[in-house]
């Protein structure tokens, strides 16, 4: 009889510790869980300030781009508007040599 309560409590003591240890698994795995969604956010807020970056780069090189674009369509336009105003300049006054 004493054998059999003996083997009891040994169980009884098993099983708590059994239980206690998968507590502290668990516990460690939520905290693990926990970390690791920190660590999730940090790296995605320090990929979204790259992003940012990398976005506001391309921004300025398309702004750039764009002026000197611009500035290249305007050179072009007034060499052109010249042209062809000396063009004009130019059948005027052979308009005016036939007339006279």
């Amino acid at each position: 009889k004493a054998d059999v309560s003996e083997m009891d409590a040994l169980f009884e003591r098993a099983q708590q510790h059994t239980h206690a240890v998968r507590l502290q698994v668990e516990t460690a795995m939520i905290a693990e869980s926990e970390q690791r969604k920190d660590d999730m956010g940090s790296v995605r807020a320090s990929l979204n300030a790259e992003l940012d970056k990398v976005k506001e780069a391309v921004r300025q090189q398309v702004e750039q781009r764009l002026e000197g674009l611009r500035g290249e369509m305007e050179e072009h336009v007034k060499a052109r508007l010249k042209a062809l105003m000396a063009q004009e300049a130019e059948g005027r006054s052979e308009a005016s040599h036939k007339m006279h």
